[in-house]
């Protein structure tokens, strides 16, 4: 499964953003890395927490998060 990030630049940072089904993912950064490990991290804490009783989320695994 491959997400598409947006990224928006801000006062001296990054925004980045994630949209999927059913959910709108976002965090903030001071580089395109940390931005991207953000996302890898909440998206990660959504699958096992929020995601479990969701279809999508069900159908991605934790090691696909690259």
């Amino acid at each position: 499964m491959k997400f598409i990030i947006i990224l928006e630049p801000g006062d001296g940072e990054i925004w980045g953003r994630i949209e999927a089904p059913n959910i709108l993912l976002n965090t903030v950064g001071n580089n395109v890395d940390e931005v991207t490990q953000n996302l890898k991290d909440l998206i990660q804490d959504h699958i096992v927490n929020e995601g479990k009783e969701q279809d999508f989320w069900q159908k991605i695994k934790l090691n696909d998060i690259v």
